[in-house]
């Protein structure tokens, strides 16, 4: 079995925030170290044209058993943002080797109401 989990959120009550021409999504990166001992995670995301994603903790050892919530702040310009886009992370557990990766959606204003239509 794994020896981590990682899964990555919105932050909750503001998905995105607009600031001029200035798309921002705020995320957390869980992760939970399963290992029998402290164990180092590596945060990573493959850029993405347009988007700045800042990673402030990139690398965080934790304790057996112990989780930890990593944040992402990810940045665009609002013209550049189109429905749908995503950004995947990656988290790499030096001790074993593996690697997960797992995407998100970045959101942003004015689809939420299009989503399903033709």
């Amino acid at each position: 079995s794994a020896s981590f989990e990682a899964n990555v959120l919105h932050v909750q009550g503001a998905p995105y925030v607009l600031d001029g021409p200035t798309l921002r999504n705020q995320l957390l990166v869980h992760v939970v170290n399963k290992h029998p001992a402290p164990s180092v995670f590596q945060l990573k995301a493959p850029a993405v044209e347009g988007v700045e994603i800042f990673i402030p903790q990139p690398e965080v050892t934790l304790d057996s058993f112990h989780d930890m919530r990593i944040p992402v702040v990810v940045t665009l310009q609002r013209d550049a943002y189109r429905t749908g886009m995503t950004l995947s992370l990656t988290v790499h557990y030096s001790l074993s080797g593996e690697t997960k990766e797992t995407s998100v959606r970045i959101l942003g204003p004015g689809h939420a109401s299009k989503e399903g239509s033709p």
